[in-house]
C-alpha cells in the first residue's frame, strides 16, 4: 500500500505497470462487473458489456489507479483476439448454414452487399474528416457484416489505434441500438404490414421480452465438462498456431514490391492476414469434423470472455481529446452503413417478395451479429426463425473479416 502511494506521489499509478497479477485481476474483475451489469439491468444491456468494460478501464486509468501502458496489456492484445476469434468460429458449419437458413440467408447476403456499398459511399464522403479512415472503414464494414469480433480482427491486424477501436466500439453499439429498435418495430407497424408479407407476425402469440432478460437468457447456464474446456482451449491454440505458419508462408509467397498498386497487394493482404486464414481453416475443420465441434460446449462463453478482456485493455490507453474529436465522423459512417443496410434490404426484399420478418432479422444479423438476431426472433415469438437467425449471424462472422480486409485493399486503390 505504502509503495503504491509513493508511486502515485512520484507521478506513477496506484498499481505499477510491472505489477502483473494485480493488473490481470483488475482486467478480469472489470469484465466480470460488466457482464453482471449487462445481464442484470436494461440500461446496461443497451450499452453492452464490451463498452462498459472500456468505460470502467478508462476511468481507472484516468484516476491513476492503473497505468496507461503495461506489458500485461501487450500480452492481452497479442493473445486474446486470435484465441477468441478461433473459438467463435467453432460454429462455422457451412452445410448447416446453407441447409437450414433458407430465405433468411438470401436476405442476409443482400444485407452484406448493402453494407459494402454503404462502406464505399461513407468512405468517400468522410475520408477527409475520419481519422485512420481506410482501416476504420474496413473495420466498421466488417462489424456491420459479422459483429464486434470482426471489427477487432480487421482493426487490430491492420494497425488501428486503441483510440479508434474505442471510438468504433462506442459508435457501433450506439447506432446498432437505434437500428435494432427500428427493426423490432417494423414487422408490427401497419405501414410495413401493408407493404410486405408477414406470415410469422400473423401467427405470433408470444409477448415481447426486455433487453436485459434477453441477454441473461442467451447466456444462461449450460452443461459443460472439464473435457469441453480442455478441447475448446487446446483446439483454439492449435488453430492459431497453424494459421500463423500458413499466414507467414502466404505473406512471403504473395509479397509484391512497395511500389506495386493496391490491387496487386490485395492477395498478400488477404491471405497474409492471420484472421482470414483462421476463418478458412476453421471452416475446413468444422466441415471435416462436424460432430466434434457440435458436441463441444463452452467455446462461445470462453471466447466471449477472452474478447471482453481485450476491450478492458483498450479502455486503459484511450486519450479523451482524440476520442471526442473522432466520434462525430465515426458516428456518421455508422449511420450511413445502417441506413444502406436497412434501406437496400427493404427495397430489394420487396422486389424479391421476401417476408418482412426475414428482412428485418437478416438486417439485425448483419448489424448486430448472431446473438442480437436470435434474440430478436425469440423476443418477437418467431420460433421457426430462431435457428436461421443464428446461422445467418454466423455466416456474417465468416464473411466479415475477409470482406473488411478486402474493402481496405479495394478502397486503397482509389486514393
Amino acid at each position: 500500500g505504502r509503495y503504491g502511494m509513493e508511486m502515485l506521489f512520484h507521478g506513477g499509478t496506484i498499481i505499477a505497470a510491472d505489477n502483473t497479477w494485480a493488473l490481470w485481476a483488475v482486467l478480469a474483475l472489470t469484465v466480470a462487473i460488466s457482464i453482471f451489469l449487462e445481464q442484470k439491468y436494461k440500461w446496461a444491456s443497451n450499452i453492452s458489456a464490451p463498452v462498459i468494460s472500456i468505460i470502467i478501464a478508462f476511468i481507472l486509468a484516468n484516476i491513476k489507479a492503473i497505468p496507461v501502458v503495461s506489458g500485461v496489456y501487450d500480452t492481452a492484445g497479442t493473445y486474446c483476439i486470435p484465441l477468441a476469434t478461433a473459438m467463435m468460429l467453432y460454429q462455422a458449419n457451412l452445410k448447416n448454414i446453407f441447409k437450414n437458413s433458407g430465405k433468411m440467408l438470401i436476405c442476409m447476403n443482400i444485407g452484406v452487399i448493402a453494407t459494402l456499398i454503404g462502406g464505399a459511399v461513407g468512405f468517400f464522403l468522410l475520408k477527409d474528416s475520419l481519422r485512420e479512415g481506410l482501416v476504420f472503414t474496413g473495420s466498421a464494414v466488417a462489424s456491420y457484416i459479422g459483429g464486434t469480433a470482426n471489427f477487432v480482427a480487421v482493426g487490430s491486424s491492420n494497425g488501428l489505434s486503441d483510440t479508434m477501436i474505442t471510438v468504433g466500439a462506442f459508435t457501433e453499439n450506439f447506432i446498432m441500438t437505434l437500428c435494432i429498435i427500428a427493426l423490432l418495430w417494423m414487422p408490427t407497424s401497419k405501414l410495413f404490414k401493408k407493404l410486405y408479407n408477414h406470415p410469422y407476425q400473423e401467427e405470433k402469440e408470444v409477448g415481447e421480452d426486455s433487453g436485459a432478460s434477453m441477454t441473461a437468457k442467451f447466456w444462461k447456464r449450460k452443461e459443460i465438462s472439464l473435457l469441453d474446456i480442455a478441447k475448446c482451449v487446446g483446439v483454439a491454440l492449435g488453430i492459431v498456431a497453424v494459421s500463423s505458419y500458413i499466414t507467414d508462408f502466404f505473406a512471403t509467397m504473395l509479397a509484391v514490391g512497395e511500389d506495386a498498386g493496391a490491387l496487386a497487394q490485395l492477395p498478400a493482404m488477404i491471405f497474409g492476414n492471420r484472421y482470414v486464414i483462421m476463418t478458412l481453416l476453421s471452416i475446413i475443420l468444422v466441415a471435416v469434423f462436424p460432430k466434434f465441434f457440435e458436441n463441444m460446449n463452452g467455446a462461445h462463453e470462453i471466447g466471449t470472455f477472452v474478447m471482453y478482456l481485450y476491450f478492458a485493455v483498450i479502455g486503459c490507453s484511450v486519450n479523451l481529446g482524440d476520442l471526442a474529436s473522432s466520434v462525430i465522423p465515426a458516428l456518421l459512417l455508422y449511420i450511413i452503413l445502417g441506413v444502406f443496410n436497412i434501406g437496400i434490404l427493404l427495397i430489394v426484399g420487396k422486389l424479391l417478395k421476401q417476408n418482412i420478418e426475414e428482412i428485418t432479422i437478416a438486417s439485425n444479423a448483419c448489424i448486430g451479429g448472431p446473438f442480437t438476431a436470435m434474440a430478436m426472433a425469440t423476443s418477437k415469438g418467431y420460433q421457426k426463425l430462431i435457428v436461421p437467425a443464428l446461422l445467418s449471424g454466423i455466416w456474417g462472422n465468416i464473411l466479415g473479416t475477409i470482406l473488411g480486409i478486402s474493402i481496405i485493399g479495394l478502397l486503397g486503390a482509389f486514393i
